[in-house]
């Protein structure tokens, strides 16, 4: 009997403890990151569009212990070793997102001189319930004509 009761115990504790671990965890994947670009091929001159965004996918509502930045970077290619051409930080995202909440940011106006680039998006690291996370998105190649 008293081991009856030792092995009921036990399995309540490992059930009770799995079932608060399982509603308290966040997914990588409620997490959606992208960067784009408005063409693959612009003519020199013409306004290049960068946008990053993170779209939250989850069941309910976040609160980030430690709020996540964005930042976008455009990289010039050529001869020499690929070098950062340009880095635009943003502000932080707000301290809590719902589901289908979007945390974007554009960079616009940029005009850049012929050749081969590529952009990417980078968030701080970030943390929500004791998950921490570390987003980027791309590189996407484009060229100037």
């Amino acid at each position: 009997m008293k081991k009856i009761s030792i092995l009921f115990i036990c399995c309540f504790f490992f059930y009770s403890c799995g079932h608060k671990a399982a509603h308290n965890t966040e997914e990588a994947s409620d997490f959606h990151f992208m960067v784009g670009v408005n063409k693959r091929v612009l003519q020199e001159g013409e306004e290049a569009i960068f946008q990053g965004s993170l779209e939250y996918r989850g069941k309910r509502e976040i609160q980030f212990d430690l709020v996540p930045s964005m930042w976008i970077v455009v990289t010039k290619q050529g001869d020499a070793p690929t070098a950062k051409y340009k880095t635009f930080e943003f502000d932080p995202a707000n301290e809590s997102m719902n589901p289908g909440d979007v945390y974007s940011n554009e960079v616009k106006e940029l005009h850049l001189e012929k050749g081969k680039y590529s952009v990417s998006a980078n968030l701080s690291i970030f943390s929500a319930r004791n998950s921490q996370y570390a987003l980027n998105a791309g590189p996407i190649d484009f060229e100037v004509k």
